[in-house]
């Protein structure tokens, strides 16, 4: 009986166990719910039961037990929980066992499968603990099995060695552990082993090219090995991906690996050059060695790999410049680079790359200009990442063309000009609610960008297509914060701090209901705090420190949540959480701050400029001579100024 994929919503009548010729049930696909009853057990001739993909729910009864035909039991993607029922060994015919993504918790039956003959079982995305079971491999006949995401703790059984025929075997994220090559033995069929993220020891033996021949995926990454990578490993000629990523190791590069596609060892302690045999992998999508101690130059051979995806080179000791070559990947969409010794100007043939994604140049000591020709190439560029280097030069005015862009990190440089007052065109950063981007190349590889928030550097991986900021603090920026960044409705960090920006902080400012971050520390900005920016209720990290702002603090909402010290450095400032008192009423601020400059300046009486203009006159005469004096007493003239204008 076939009735998958129907769209049936309702419960499995108990009056299904009154079928009892039937000898296949397939009801997968639909939206059926409710528990399984008790009743399924009287359906002794049945060899196949698939109930997949539904909202079954309650514990799996014990009459399951009775269908000694069954061979094939698939109970995966549905809300099934509780432990496993001991019957499940009388099923000594069991060959397919499928319950992955439920809820099962428990352990698993020590003779739960001493009797069968198993061939497949996926006990993954559940929260069963315990050991794996010791059965799995009882009559040597399994292919597949799969029990990761789960909370299974201990060594791997010792029957693994029995398991000759086992294909494919998947465990990750548990809490085994032991020397877990010395599980296996010699699996002449064996293609792919998946042990991520556990906490196994251990290292990789030297002949594993002879008891894996046919191995095409190894993932050991988020372990505690040690040791070298096997200098066999490239007589592998089957090997497409290899992932020992966060772990201990301690070789060099191999040297030659000609059909591998995905290479992912970072985060250990590998050291050397990157081999320039490495264009020989012209098969590779994935090229991820951050995170360890790698030093020398960056191959030109590396061009040769036109497949490739992802490039991670960062947090190394990397030195040199960008080779001209990597302008011919083509199909590049990640470039990390970040936080190595590089050097020189980015060369122009990575224009040629224009379908990246994410530029990570940031740490290094690039300099020159910041090119044009990143506003004009990249049409879906995300993530713009340059601080920390020696750009020089001013702020395209081309790069408001990316306008897929969600991330501008241009601080700690050495950037002059004004802001572009068509920094509104980034698109992406005007859009309110963002859909979610998994930021990975397959589930191996995952991005990681460090962004600068809240006063500290944060790393964002998984929710990194959920973040919006612009960063372009420690510069030598001058010139007003144009009005047109308060477009920029969905930012949710902006860091404009330590420049030389003037002006007011512009009134519409409040219009950024995203913001999280607003660090404009370290400026030369006057005037008032606008009273809007109480109605920023995200707002959870404020810098306004070192300014010359004057007037009362806006008091409501999140602005009673910050202390002294994001307004320290402004002498003129007065309110909550300063110790200072207000001498003019908060509402009459707010009446003169909401007029226009121009309304402002034109109802201040011309005798007074006029004695301003003579009395002061000597004074300016004398600050253009004694530069350091300058700033503060200019700071003392715009409180003179201001306590006129509030009398007026």
């Amino acid at each position: 009986m076939d009735i998958s994929t129907c769209n049936l919503s309702s419960n499995i009548p108990p009056q299904i166990g009154d079928m009892k010729e039937l000898v296949e049930i397939s009801l997968s696909k639909n939206l059926l719910s409710g528990p399984i009853p008790p009743s399924i057990g009287n359906l002794t001739k049945l060899t196949i039961l698939d109930l997949s993909y539904n909202q079954l729910s309650g514990a799996l009864p014990s009459e399951i037990g009775n269908l000694g035909s069954l061979t094939s039991l698939d109970l995966s993607s549905n809300t099934l929980g509780g432990s496993l029922p001991r019957t499940l060994s009388r099923l000594r015919k069991l060959e397919m066992f499928f319950i992955e993504s439920n809820l099962f918790s428990g352990t698993i039956p020590v003779d739960i499968w001493e009797h069968n003959q198993l061939l497949g079982a996926d006990l993954s995305f559940n929260t069963f603990s315990g050991t794996l079971p010791s059965g799995i491999c009882r009559g040597n006949n399994l292919i597949n099995f799969s029990a990761s995401h789960n909370n299974f703790s201990g060594p791997l059984p010792e029957g693994l060695k029995n398991c000759t025929s086992v294909i494919w075997f998947v465990v990750e994220n548990n809490r085994l552990e032991g020397n877990v090559f010395e599980a296996f033995s010699v699996h002449p069929d064996l293609m792919s082993v998946d042990l991520s993220r556990n906490q196994f020891s251990g290292h990789i033996p030297e002949n594993i090219d002879e008891t894996m021949p046919k191995l095409n995926f190894l993932s050991a990454a988020g372990n505690h090995m040690v040791g070298t990578i096997p200098s066999t490993i490239h007589k592998m000629r089957y090997l497409g991906l290899l992932n020992l990523s966060g772990n201990n190791f301690t070789s060099t590069i191999p040297t030659s690996l000609p059909n591998m596609e995905y290479f992912l060892i970072s985060n250990n302690h590998i050291t050397g050059t990157i081999p320039n045999s490495v264009g020989n992998m012209t098969k590779l999508v994935v090229l991820d060695v951050s995170g360890n101690r790698l030093s020398g130059v960056i191959p030109s051979s590396l061009g040769n790999c036109k497949s490739l995806e992802v490039l991670d080179l960062s947090n190394n000791n990397m030195l040199g410049g960008i080779p001209w070559s990597l302008g011919q990947l083509g199909i590049l969409q990640t470039l990390h680079l970040n936080n190595n010794s590089l050097s020189g100007e980015i060369p122009s043939s990575l224009r040629n790359c224009s379908g990246l994604d994410i530029i990570d140049l940031g740490e290094n000591g690039f300099s020159g200009v910041i090119p044009t020709w990143i506003g004009e190439s990249f049409s879906s560029l995300r993530i713009l990442r340059l601080r920390s280097n020696k750009f020089t030069g001013r702020i395209p005015q081309e790069l408001p063309l990316l306008r897929s862009l969600q991330v501008l990190d241009l601080a700690v440089n050495n950037l002059s000009g004004e802001i572009p007052r068509t920094f509104d065109n980034f698109t992406s950063m005007a859009i309110k609610l963002r859909d979610f981007h998994n930021s990975s190349h397959g589930k191996y590889y995952e991005e990681n960008i460090v962004i600068s928030t809240k006063g500290q550097a944060l790393p964002y991986s998984r929710t990194l297509s959920l973040v919006t900021c612009m960063d372009i603090s420690s510069n030598n920026i001058v010139g007003i914060i144009p009005e047109e960044l308060t477009s920029l409705v969905g930012l949710i960090v902006l860091n404009l701090s330590s420049n030389h920006l003037t002006g007011n902080i512009p009134k519409r400012i409040s219009a950024l209901k995203e913001l999280e971050s607003l660090d404009l520390s370290n400026n030369l900005l006057f005037d008032g705090i606008p009273p809007g920016i109480s109605s920023l209720t995200f707002l959870s990290y404020l810098n306004f420190s070192n300014n010359n702002l004057s007037g009362p603090i806006p008091s409501s909402n999140q602005m009673e949540t910050f202390q002294e010290s994001t307004y320290s450095g402004n002498p003129y400032l007065c309110g909550f959480p300063l110790f200072k008192k207000c001498e003019v009423p908060t509402q009459v601020w707010t009446t003169i701050h909401k007029k226009d400059d121009d309304e402002v300046g034109f109802g201040i009486d011309v005798s007074v400029g006029m004695g301003f203009g003579i009395g002061f006159g000597g004074l300016f005469l004398v600050l253009s001579v004694k530069r350091p004096w300058s700033r503060a007493c200019f700071k003392f003239i715009d409180l003179i100024v201001k306590k006129l204008l509030w009398a007026l």
